[in-house]
């Protein structure tokens, strides 16, 4: 089964669109398909199959937000294809449609990726591998769940894999320049749902050239116009995403605006390189608070764009400040990237696993085998130009994933593009007629098995428990039993009682019960964690409901100078101190008085009663004259305001200071 054979009998007795060819692929898909549903059907009534969670939310939020025509996602912080095909789905589906039905649309996605994944292992080394190849794809437990999910995994698998069909459909028909324009088609549409796959891009339009710098003199126009048809597409497909985030978001942003923030993260003095955890504003950060933490540090404003290369430069000055520190932390992630430990920043793949019994026993099928195996297979077939294509490019995205934090979702994609090459490894090991060889690629395997596996081990992700059930109780959150919450958060309190946000929603659970004292001092140790403006706000509820209203008066004010946007928040705090005036004016503090009624406009200058309150405690001080002019520039805003136009036709007035 040599490579020569291989590409004989492809171009000899396949056609490209042949009844043979659709049969297959539908059996391919259909295969593929039922693994997934009998997957999420497995988990029975797990709340996890009808609701999003951790970035699974911020995309169905995105998506909700495209249906809605939000102008304010201008630029895109996140890549926005995936998004956009999840619009679609609700603009079918309806807005209010369960995430049910988002699973199973990522299902179906993933299993169109298992059908290209299938021709490519074809190309390589013929139909049995391909269907080898394609049973352990879609039984690799990491891939299975990660397929099932509403992250971009499953469309990024798709287009990566078609991205690089079309390529090497390219390289086959070099008589034809415009085969190569399709792969720079898909390659963009690759961009949109992950940039990084730009550089895949660039490494195909290389490898297309090829022949131009092997034999710069005599290449002639087709060698030249294949990568250039290429690369038309990818700037073809990007292009109006770029002028929509021009136009809209008045920033030149390209795709997305979060590059910088995830090579921040992986790169600074804290990072662990394994989770999105920002040193400042701790692991639950939001888009906006990151560019206000730029901007804050910078001491300017910066639009998204300016956020994204000043957190790209602050990583490199990680780089050169602390060289050492920055190499050991990269080759960690390296080692953990290559190696078969599994990572993940929305979840513990342990704690999943003890809950999902088809998952615990498919996790035995992993990156732990296939690529070291699959290094060997390449080892072997490095003399094919394809090999040295596809080689290339998993190494290099393995390097760009290693560049940023790392997580099993990121390696995802170029799974599908490993196994054929264990598998030819395996198959090589089984050839009696050399044994020599086989022998030789048998051990090469169980040595990079056991080095890779081996040294990547100290680096393995500690087990996350504590995570696991906060997740479940927001979960049980969104299916409203808050008594499964209230059990999920309590038990991952007693895994770590540093986890964020569990007291915060057992806070809130105990202010529906209307206990507002034990939610008091939930609140309080939420906030010793890390203070959050979640819990400043919450603590001046139920310090309102217990008619402290000093102490409420504090909260909201922790918590509207942490978030000063929110519209409740705002109209809270200013209420407690108008409450706090009529105090301080009823016991004749009518200075005083005034003063905290001026506070009170400043920060709800649309509310009426603190204009009216203001004139009335001037008029209690002796300032009679512009007491009226207030009233009258009042009435000018607010015409049916009853206590002001008491004050001018009934002659209302507070009583004044002796």
């Amino acid at each position: 089964m040599s490579s020569s054979d291989t590409h004989s009998e492809i171009a000899n007795k396949r056609k490209w669109f042949s009844l043979n060819d659709w049969r297959t692929s539908l059996i391919v898909f259909t295969g593929s398909l039922l693994i997934r549903l009998v997957y999420l059907i497995s988990l029975g009534d797990d709340p996890w199959l009808h609701h999003p969670i951790v970035d699974e939310i911020a995309y169905r939020n995105m998506a909700l937000a495209l249906v809605n025509g939000a102008p304010d996602l201008y630029p895109f912080f996140r890549p926005p294809l995936w998004p956009l095909v999840l619009s679609l789905w609700y603009l079918i589906t309806g807005t209010d449609a369960g995430f049910f039905g988002v699973r199973i649309l990522s299902s179906v996605v993933s299993s169109l990726a298992m059908v290209s994944g299938f021709r490519i292992a074809e190309m390589l080394f013929g139909r049995r591998n391909a269907w080898i190849t394609t049973i352990i794809s879609a039984t690799c437990g990491v891939a299975l769940h990660l397929n099932t999910t509403g992250l971009a995994t499953s469309l990024f698998t798709l287009f990566t894999l078609e991205a690089v069909r079309l390529t090497l459909h390219a390289h086959e028909h070099e008589d034809n320049t415009h085969t190569a324009f399709p792969a720079g088609l898909m390659w963009g549409l690759t961009a949109l749902t992950r940039p990084n796959a730009l550089a895949g891009a660039v490494i195909s339009a290389i490898w297309l050239s090829w022949p131009i710098l092997r034999k710069m003199i005599k290449s002639d126009f087709h060698s030249w116009s294949r990568p250039v048809w290429l690369l038309l597409g990818v700037v073809l497909v990007i292009a109006p995403i770029a002028t929509l985030n021009w136009v809209h978001g008045d920033d030149f942003a390209g795709i997305s605006t979060n590059g910088g923030i995830n090579f921040y993260l992986g790169n600074n003095p804290y990072a662990d390189g394994l989770s999105p955890l920002h040193p400042d504003l701790g692991p639950d950060w939001a888009p906006a608070e990151v560019e206000e933490w730029s901007s804050f540090q910078a001491g300017k404003p910066l639009s998204p764009s300016q956020s994204s290369t000043w957190y790209y430069v602050e990583g490199m000055r990680y780089w050169i400040e602390h060289p050492v520190d920055a190499t050991v932390l990269w080759l960690k992630k390296l080692m953990i990237t290559l190696g078969g430990t599994e990572t993940s920043n929305n979840g513990d793949w342990r704690f999943f696993a003890e809950r999902r019994w088809m998952l615990r026993i498919l996790l035995l099928n992993g990156f732990w085998w296939i690529a070291p195996v699959g290094l060997v297979g390449f080892m072997v077939m490095r003399r094919d130009p394809r090999t040295v294509y596809l080689g290339i490019l998993v190494a290099v995205n393995i390097l760009v994933i290693s560049a940023f934090f790392v997580a099993s979702r990121f390696r995802i994609p170029f799974i599908p593009l490993i196994i054929p090459f264990a598998v030819h490894a395996i198959w090589i090991m089984t050839q009696k007629d050399h044994r020599r060889r086989a022998f030789k690629v048998a051990v090469a395997s169980i040595i990079l098995i056991l080095g890779l596996n081996l040294g990547a081990r100290p680096f393995a992700q500690t087990e996350n428990f504590a995570y696991g059930h906060l997740v479940y109780g927001m979960l049980y959150v969104q299916e409203n039993d808050r008594e499964s919450a209230t059990q999920e958060f309590t038990r991952a309190l007693d895994y770590s009682s540093n986890t964020p946000l569990a007291n915060l929603y057992l806070a809130e659970s105990s202010m529906t019960r209307g206990d507002f004292h034990s939610a008091i001092d939930f609140l309080r140790r939420e906030n010793r964690i890390k203070p959050k403006y979640r819990a400043y706000r919450a603590l001046g509820i139920c310090f309102r409901q217990i008619d402290m209203h000093d102490s409420a008066r504090v909260a909201f004010g922790n918590a509207y100078v942490m978030n000063p946007s929110e519209d409740a928040l705002r109209h809270a705090y200013s209420e407690e101190i108008g409450e706090l005036a009529i105090q301080r004016m009823e016991a004749g503090e009518f200075v005083r008085s005034a003063e905290l009624f001026h506070e009170a406009m400043d920060i709800s200058p649309e509310n009426p009663f603190f204009s009216f309150g203001l004139a009335g405690a001037m008029w209690a001080d002796g300032k009679l004259l512009q007491a009226d002019q207030l009233i009258d520039s009042l009435l000018s805003v607010h015409p049916e305001f009853v206590p002001a136009r008491q004050w001018k036709e009934q002659g209302w007035r507070p009583e004044q200071q002796p």
